[in-house]
């Protein structure tokens, strides 16, 4: 190709990558219309705040391979129990995970049932069980230790609501003073 029109002849011959293309260059605006804040760097994962959700669940194979071979079967999951979406869409518990992390210089606990999602999702209902009060503001919101004070903020990104999770390594130990739960024990 030597030309744009050279570049307008392909994508009219060949709707799919035209296609592709959109998707690429609306993924791209999306990304660029980010708050920095939510800006992830190797390790990092952006975890949805869903305060209609009744669990915390990620696709721990995808979202937090190294934590896989950690996945532990429960009643529930031998039981084939799941979850269904907001949209109808049915999904399978395979298990529960505790995958570490920190976010804003707090180390995190959080429990997962392991299930196929796109973005891992934490539950406002099990965070504020565990003896959080979580905040929602414009442009985002807070996350408040009752016990300990300590604050996480999270952010709005196109009226969803994301934290930023940098991952550790499953066999890093934690300074438990500075350690908040986002899981109930047995949940």
């Amino acid at each position: 190709m030597c030309s744009e029109a050279d570049l307008d002849g392909l994508l009219k011959r060949h709707p799919r990558v035209a296609a592709a293309q959109a998707a690429v260059n609306t993924l791209r605006t999306t990304l660029d219309a980010m708050p920095p804040a939510l800006k992830c760097e190797d390790g990092e994962v952006l975890c949805l705040v869903d305060s209609g959700a009744t669990i915390s669940a990620a696709s721990i194979d995808t979202q937090f391979p190294a934590y896989s071979h950690l996945v532990e079967e429960t009643d529930a999951s031998r039981r084939g129990s799941g979850a269904t979406t907001a949209s109808g869409q049915k999904l399978v518990n395979k298990g529960r995970c505790v995958v570490h992390g920190s976010a804003q210089g707090t180390d995190l606990n959080m429990a997962f049932k392991d299930m196929e999602i796109e973005v891992p999702i934490l539950s406002v209902r099990k965070m504020v069980k565990k003896g959080n009060d979580v905040n929602f503001e414009k442009g985002g919101g807070t996350i408040v230790n009752r016990s300990t004070g300590r604050v996480l903020r999270f952010y709005e990104h196109d009226g969803v609501y994301f934290l930023k999770v940098k991952v550790t390594d499953p066999g890093t130990p934690f300074d438990s003073g500075h350690e908040q739960d986002f899981h109930r024990q047995g949940s």
